[in-house]
């Protein structure tokens, strides 16, 4: 007697729907023949008989939801004995999780425990003996999310659910920026003065074009469009417990120089784990840069409840036109995504006008 059960077709997949059999009870089955269809993800796939022998009883019907692994069917010698409702093929509970994490079928296992009970060896040695194709991704480990990973999962989910999401992309001319960058690291008469980065620069733009433009700089809060008179960008960083995000408050006041003390300040108690809840709130539009790894573009998603969000890729050279010359110069891609309840694709594309021209012409980010 052998059970067929509700397959896991994916490793996210929990459930999955019979769609239609495609045998009926008392016809024979062949190993590799198709026994059914299931959906599942707006799927549909024909599932395989795993052994050969008579389909005995069909316990669940055509359009049941079942979670993976439950029993659907059994198949057998005609004449055997149907096992009553709700009884299983006898196996350990550690070797069905196993069993079901390196797609092992039980069905095929031959138990070698106390009755013949299926124990966690005898997966084992199922999963070693089984052919690679068609064989379940091997799980390396599998753990509940926790901490700041699932509520990052919940914010991102959140995101993804309520807000519709929009993406303007900009090409612009780095050069000037980078100028800009190497001439006032090599001009620090201070050893101890804080280095401005390529973000400090970025965050210094985008905190004056959001004082020119606030629409930008707001939020829906209970079906009202709130924009905000503070200025506070935050900075998507990676860190060894995941995504933070703290806050620059108020960088459309603060000077290059003091963006960039407050950065440095504010990641470094964020490493030693000693940021307060001040550092991780109010936040009222966040930057996210991913050039260091070499990404050129990328669209990210907006941190509720604010309503945009920067994507900033890497600088990376690219032929430019000079008079009637082609030279090398350095360009950067930039998107905004906004929230399309608030903000239209203009707004996006006035932002990034406006944000283009200061990134392209600097030189005012030097004096104030």
């Amino acid at each position: 007697m052998r059970e067929v059960i509700m397959p896991k077709l994916g490793l996210m997949m929990e459930a999955g729907t019979i769609g239609r059999w495609l045998k009926k009870e008392g016809d024979p089955v062949r190993a590799g023949e198709r026994l059914l269809e299931i959906e599942s993800d707006k799927t549909t796939i024909e599932v395989e008989a795993a052994h050969s022998g008579t389909l005995l009883r069909i316990l669940r019907e055509e359009g049941a939801q079942v979670p993976v692994t439950e029993v659907i069917a059994w198949i057998g010698e005609p004449g055997e004995q149907i096992p009553v409702a709700g009884e299983r093929i006898k196996i350990t509970a550690v070797a069905r999780r196993l069993a079901l994490e390196k797609g092992v079928d039980i069905g095929a296992v031959k138990g070698s425990g106390p009755g013949g009970r299926i124990v966690l060896q005898d997966i084992e040695h199922a999963a070693a003996a089984a052919p690679e194709a068609g064989r379940a991704p091997r799980v390396r480990s599998s753990e509940p999310l926790k901490g700041i990973r699932k509520v990052i999962a919940e914010r991102l989910t959140a995101s993804v659910r309520t807000i519709p999401h929009v993406t303007v992309t900009v090409v612009l001319d780095a050069g000037p920026l980078v100028a800009l960058k190497q001439r006032l690291r090599t001009g620090a008469g201070d050893p101890s003065a804080v280095l401005p980065t390529v973000t400090d620069l970025l965050l210094k733009a985008a905190a004056r074009t959001l004082s020119e433009q606030p629409a930008v700089n707001a939020s829906l809060v209970d079906d009202r469009h709130v924009v905000y008179e503070d200025v506070n960008i935050g900075l998507a960083t990676d860190t060894e417990r995941g995504l933070l995000v703290p806050t620059i408050y108020g960088a459309d006041r603060k000077t290059l120089g003091e963006i960039a003390r407050a950065r440095k300040e504010v990641l470094e108690r964020i490493r030693a784990s000693r940021q307060t809840v001040d550092d991780l709130a109010n936040g009222t539009f966040t930057i996210s840069n991913l050039g260091m790894f070499g990404v050129r573009h990328f669209t990210a998603l907006i941190n509720p409840p604010q309503s945009a969000i920067l994507a900033v890729g890497e600088i990376y050279q690219a032929p430019q036109v000079a008079g009637d010359r082609v030279v090398a110069g350095a360009e950067m891609q930039v998107s905004l995504v906004v929230d399309h309840r608030i903000l239209d694709g203009a707004d996006a594309a006035r932002f990034l006008a406006r944000l283009r021209e200061l990134i392209q012409d600097p030189e005012w980010m030097a004096v104030g």
